[in-house]
């Protein structure tokens, strides 16, 4: 599969502000809305389950459906687990592992 244009112009986004993107002013729910959504529609995924699906059936379950006793967990099916969490050493570099294909913790500061 050929690397979808959105997903290049997300990297390049990326790279011009990076010093923003990688500083405590840029949260998870900034990344969430302005990379990881964006990423994963790019790849055709479901991301605010247009498609109308029940709980159940979603292709994308966000964060706040899979909490366990106030920690979140990984989901028990064999989907791939997404979080974005804070930690500016990994953000820089997790736009281009995405796109490299490998494993992505998608980190903000």
């Amino acid at each position: 599969m050929e690397t979808p244009q959105v997903v290049l112009d997300l990297v390049d986004r990326f790279e011009c502000n990076r010093d923003v993107y990688c500083s405590n002013q840029y949260n998870e729910t900034q990344t969430r809305h302005e990379f990881i959504d964006p990423f994963f529609m790019a790849l055709g995924w479901d991301v605010n389950n247009e498609k109308g699906y029940a709980e159940a059936y979603k292709e994308v379950i966000h964060e706040d459906a899979i909490k366990v006793g106030g920690a979140t967990k990984a989901p028990e099916q064999p989907w791939p687990y997404l979080k974005a969490q804070p930690s500016a050493h990994k953000a820089s570099n997790s736009a281009s592992r995405l796109v490299e294909g490998g494993k992505a913790d998608v980190d903000t500061p």
